[in-house]
């Protein structure tokens, strides 16, 4: 299932979400866990906690009355697509400008 681009960018538009997701990397946290070490509310924590849900970056397990939070970073690969292309565009623009300096210095000798 595809995420549209504009819900995983939304998505990673703030800190606290990708402050999350760089603390899911390592392993599941508890909610708790989470909301711990952010200096906002609990509520705000639950709120960022479904955006990164809808757009299918998290996922929960519930274990008992406690809920694992785990990271689905298998969602990022069409954003990271998308960003590829922009890469080789600059890295082909870049050598262009390197290439003119190294001219342009040839020239000037």
């Amino acid at each position: 299932m595809e995420v549209p681009l504009d819900t995983l960018y939304a998505a990673l538009s703030h800190p606290i979400r990708r402050g999350i997701l760089e603390q899911l990397q390592q392993e599941s946290r508890l909610v708790h866990e989470l909301a711990g070490r952010f200096d906002v509310s609990a509520p705000a924590i639950s709120k960022h906690l479904r955006t990164l849900e809808n757009a299918k970056l998290i996922y929960r397990k519930k274990r008992g009355r406690e809920q694992h939070i785990f990271i689905n970073g298998e969602v990022l690969q069409p954003a990271a697509s998308y960003l590829q292309q922009y890469q080789a565009h600059w890295e082909r623009q870049l050598d262009a400008l390197n290439d003119y300096v190294k001219q342009k210095e040839r020239n000037n000798e």
